[in-house]
């Protein structure tokens, strides 16, 4: 296959699509969590599938238009037979075996699979930047290889979402009366969460300026965008790790009672009101 000259826009289309599928990959595990879902043939699998099939388009439009691609594509499209073979998979899978609702949908085996076909397609920018860094120091320049990013960081935390359900199931343990222990327990849990995400965001922090010198705000674009999704997906509309208001305008979790009248009376005006 003949290497092509860069081409910035269709580095850009390649980034944006990108977006578009991993943002659509997280739709669809939020749904999993979510939504009562008994078929493969859902929205939330239109949106990334849709995007998937826009990317596959998209290279074979200009591999017939140039007869090559551009440095970094060449590995990009291993992602397509990686993706077809996990999508067939987890067709059958749910066929067979029934859809998997909430941590097992994201540990599915079928599901890492296209993952990683959506990461290697999602590569492409990366490596076209890479290749032609000297041109590259510009954000106008930059931006397909942090939007590429972008899309990189929201499967890593599609991977590593299951750390969040520990702390949801933590939250509903037997409540000990007179103790403060339900309070501690959850603000440990949720401290072990936010280190965790820490050292994965500034693990991609770290490997990006190593390998170019990044332009004023690449950094805000790539840190909005990377975690946009799951800051959706596990706020207040996920029974993970969420709040709830209150008559009050106070919070708890959901499904668990507020732990007011099973704390010390000289904490009680500083926690939750009793449930009714």
């Amino acid at each position: 296959m003949r290497t092509c000259p860069r081409s910035l826009w269709f580095d850009y289309a390649t980034a944006i699509v990108s977006v578009w599928i991993t943002s659509g990959f997280f739709l669809d595990a939020w749904a999993h969590f979510n939504v009562p879902i008994e078929t493969f043939f859902t929205p939330y699998h239109a949106m990334f599938y849709s995007g998937i099939f826009a990317m596959i388009a998209l290279l074979a439009a200009y591999w017939l238009r140039h007869r090559g691609l551009p440095p970094g594509y060449r590995f990009a499209m291993l992602g397509i037979p990686v993706f077809l073979l996990a999508g067939i998979g987890d067709l059958t899978w749910h066929t067979l075996l029934g859809i998997e609702q909430g941590v097992d949908a994201v540990m599915s085996p079928t599901h890492q699979a296209l993952g990683v076909g959506i990461a290697i397609l999602s590569s492409g920018p990366i490596g076209s930047v890479l290749a032609d860094r000297a041109n590259s120091k510009t954000l106008r320049t930059q931006l397909p290889f942090v939007l590429s990013l972008a899309a990189w960081l929201t499967l890593a935390h599609f991977a590593t979402s299951y750390v969040f359900d520990p702390g949801a199931g933590r939250t509903g343990i037997p409540i000990v009366q007179g103790t403060l222990a339900p309070v501690y327990d959850k603000i440990a849990i949720g401290a072990l969460v936010t280190i965790f995400q820490s050292v994965l965001m500034s693990a991609f922090a770290l490997w990006m300026v190593g390998r170019i010198r990044l332009a004023p705000g690449s950094f805000t674009i790539f840190y909005v965008l990377g975690n946009i999704s799951i800051a959706w997906a596990f706020t207040n509309q996920s029974p993970l790790l969420a709040t709830t208001p209150s008559s009050r305008g106070t919070t708890h979790p959901p499904n668990v009672p507020a732990l007011t009248g099973y704390l010390p009376s000289a904490c009680r005006s500083h926690t939750l009101e009793p449930t009714s």
